[in-house]
């Protein structure tokens, strides 16, 4: 698949996918699917999902981790939000 050789080639190993212990395992997941399990973060841990959307996995940002029906500013919004009423 070419996205995942795109990813393999700017993500080092070490940092594409660490065992669940130790990082997120919504890493490994590749395609619109990834914004749509990182907007769902948000209603357990929206600062981790604002920072996915804001940063990217080490800076490095894919527009096709968006699904078509939603938007990278949506989903920072919704992070937001939630970020916010976690706070009261």
């Amino acid at each position: 698949m070419a996205e995942e050789r795109i990813l393999k080639e700017r993500i080092p190993i070490s940092q594409r996918c660490l065992p669940a212990s130790e990082e997120c395992p919504l890493t490994c997941t590749l395609g619109g699917w990834r914004g749509i399990l990182y907007a769902n973060l948000a209603l357990v841990d929206p600062k981790a999902s604002y920072g996915f959307f804001r940063d990217g996995i080490n800076g490095f940002w894919d527009e096709r981790w968006i699904d078509g029906g939603a938007s990278r500013t949506w989903y920072l919004t919704w992070a937001a939000a939630l970020s916010e009423f976690a706070k009261k």
